[in-house]
């Protein structure tokens, strides 16, 4: 069997990298909107830089959590979830801190953001253990995906990851503050935002899809 930390390691990367080009691709969407970027402009490349790692360093926690659930071979429930999601908390406290500066304050909303954070930690935590149960010996990772899920399925789960990252952006944009902006003005520039975030998050999960079964190497089974 694969080693463990080795696949944790692999499934860090890629979705590290799969952030970054949400991000990358986010950024070209929004230059087409002049009024938005020059609201965003002064604040925007550090922010989402700081975002990326924040979900990142949130994604590896649940990511580790996920790994040592299937090694000792229980099952995600709830209570795991929560777990992990009070584990989570640290890395927005140096969210923040990373953000401290910018003309821009802003507010962690537990009440709005944990039913949201909490699907999104169980959604990973399940996939990590169906992606883990195919992945063995000298399997590469986009063969334990094919083995494990069709495209459709694969696209799904990706998209679905994004759009919950999304919607916790969007909580967290609503409570910002910015010196001089009304704040009617910045929930309505969070509101497009937004928008242009979901068109962004298809977008992307279909290039990964795309890559990961660019080569085929042998049919997918019937899901676990």
């Amino acid at each position: 069997m694969k080693r463990e930390d080795d696949r944790v390691a692999v499934v860090c990367r890629k979705d590290r990298a799969l952030l970054r080009a949400f991000s990358r691709r986010a950024v070209r969407h929004l230059e087409r909107h002049r009024r938005l970027m020059r609201l965003l402009h002064p604040f925007l490349s550090v922010f989402m830089d700081a975002n990326v790692r924040k979900e990142t360093d949130k994604d590896r926690i649940i990511i580790e959590h996920g790994a040592r659930l299937f090694g000792r071979g229980d099952a995600v429930d709830s209570v795991e979830a929560l777990a992990v999601f009070e584990k989570t908390k640290v890395v927005d406290r140096a969210f923040l801190r990373r953000i401290k500066g910018l003309s821009l304050a802003v507010h962690v909303d537990y009440g709005a953001i944990e039913p949201v954070r909490v699907r999104r930690i169980e959604l990973i935590l399940k996939e990590i253990g169906h992606l883990f149960h195919a992945w063995e010996g000298e399997v590469s990772f986009e063969e334990a995906v094919q083995r494990t899920y069709t495209r459709s399925d694969f696209h799904q789960i990706l998209a679905t990851v994004l759009q919950l990252y999304n919607l916790e952006t969007r909580i967290i944009c609503r409570s910002a503050r910015m010196p001089a902006v009304p704040p009617p003005v910045v929930r309505r520039a969070s509101e497009t935002l937004f928008r242009l975030l979901e068109e962004v998050a298809d977008l992307v999960a279909d290039a990964a899809v795309q890559q990961t079964f660019r080569e085929v190497v042998r049919p997918c089974p019937n899901r676990i």
